[in-house]
């Protein structure tokens, strides 16, 4: 009996693939996240790419739905916004005028997307090609990564403008 050595890929985009799916991706041209996740949500199964068969098409589904599982979590913690409510109707029953963070975080949020939309037309194309939608993603991948370089389509004007806008923010974030 033959051992199966299917490979799994380590670093890139798609960590966590096997090297087969991976070179179909690229075989179909659908070598980023949002290609890749933008196919899955119009068709529902990877079966119509070329040299794709039922066993890749589970793979490919089934790490494309982790991709959109990990896409859509709550940006707040949920145990943490159970917390400050419970913080908030404490302060209310006790008779004490609570404190509103909330109206100051819809400020700062509305600052930040006001700025990510003077980004220019090609950032914000090039980061949406990249599955990087909204001015959140942006700075999360910026903290994370330091840069855009690797992203496609990613040329050193871009990369200049979205650093600049990325450590803007972060300088006048109080954390």
């Amino acid at each position: 009996m033959k051992k199966s050595r299917n490979k799994i890929l380590t670093t890139g985009k798609f960590k966590g693939i096997s090297y087969r799916a991976w070179n179909i991706l690229q075989l179909n041209r659908m070598d980023n996240i949002y290609l890749f996740t933008e196919h899955y949500k119009r068709e529902g199964n990877f079966l119509s790419l070329r040299q794709c068969g039922p066993k890749l098409d589970l793979e490919l589904t089934e790490y494309c739905l982790n991709l959109l599982n990990q896409q859509f979590q709550p940006v707040v913690p949920v145990q943490q916004d159970l917390e400050e409510t419970a913080e908030f109707i404490q302060e209310i029953a006790n008779g004490r005028e609570p404190e509103f963070k909330i109206e100051a975080q819809i400020e700062a949020i509305r600052s930040v997307e006001s700025e990510f939309l003077e980004l220019s037309d090609r950032s914000r194309n090039m980061l949406m090609r990249n599955g990087i939608v909204g001015p959140e993603k942006t700075l999360n991948y910026f903290e994370i990564h330091g840069s855009f370089l690797d992203l496609n389509h990613c040329g050193e004007a871009t990369e200049r403008e979205l650093c600049a806008f990325c450590e803007g923010f972060l300088s006048k974030s109080p954390a």
